[in-house]
């Protein structure tokens, strides 16, 4: 009807529709690219990732500047078993599209693999993540009814663990001492309910932790808590060199030393 009453503006719609396809296509491509044959290894001055299809990056992480480790596992996945595992940096920039590619890569640590593959990746990165995860009360039920379900969280004296999301299911992994900051956040909605959310703040650019629909009573405790366990966190941190830090040992004594992402 829109091609019969008026053909320049089918044409100009048209026109849009096939460059937001082109785009969709391209960014499809650029990070199959870029997750292409990925591996991992470990190096006494942090990570090394290789990946590519038509071009090949590497690329060095220092362990130092890792922020945080995210899972994601989208709705079609989850049925299979797969996840995808991502690890956010602090302080990268990128300079063209060879850096971006190169960015992309870096961030993607095993771009799709079983749990039992992440959880050897997390091991290696993150050693002794917290284990214990509490849900939240069940009137956040009524504040998020879709994400209810995911809703978790769980810490130690070394990380804070936190899942969430609506579709996919997202778990990050942040450093304590990596910790810039603790945001207590009440919208509308939460102060009806007497919930509240506890954002963790980093270096990094892409995750942010969040502790979302506690008990206001208990969230006030968590702020408190969490900001003097960050603190000795990074007391720790300042007494232990990252160049000094052994790598902890796999069960049974084996130590990989690459991971190679299918």
């Amino acid at each position: 009807m829109l091609a019969l009453a008026a053909p320049g503006a089918a044409g100009a719609v048209f026109s849009a529709g096939g460059a937001g396809l082109f785009a969709l296509i391209v960014g499809v491509f650029r990070r199959f690219n870029a997750d292409y044959r990925l591996t991992v290894a470990e190096a006494p001055d942090g990570l090394r990732l290789r990946s590519g299809l038509v071009e090949t990056s590497a690329e060095t992480i220092p362990r130092g500047r890792i922020q945080a480790i995210r899972m994601i596992e989208p709705l079609a996945w989850r049925p299979l078993g797969w996840c995808r595992l991502e690890v956010d940096v602090a302080g990268q920039k990128n300079k063209g599209r060879q850096d971006r590619d190169q960015a992309r890569a870096a961030r993607a640590l095993l771009p799709v693999g079983s749990h039992e593959q992440a959880a050897l990746l997390i091991a290696r990165v993150f050693p002794e993540p917290p284990g214990e995860r509490l849900p939240p009360p069940a009137r956040a039920r009524w504040k998020s009814p879709l994400r209810f379900r995911f809703l978790s969280w769980g810490a130690n004296d070394r990380y804070a663990v936190t899942t969430s999301g609506r579709l996919r299911r997202v778990t990050d992994w942040v450093p304590l001492a990596k910790v810039q900051s603790i945001r207590w956040v009440q919208g509308p909605a939460q102060r009806r309910l007497h919930l509240a959310s506890i954002h963790l703040d980093t270096a990094g650019r892409r995750v942010d932790a969040v502790v979302r629909d506690r008990d206001r009573a208990e969230a006030a405790r968590l702020s408190n808590d969490l900001r003097d366990r960050c603190r000795r966190a990074r007391q720790r941190e300042d007494r232990m060199p990252s160049s000094s830090r052994p790598l902890p040992a796999l069960p049974g004594g084996a130590q990989p030393r690459a991971c190679s992402a299918p």
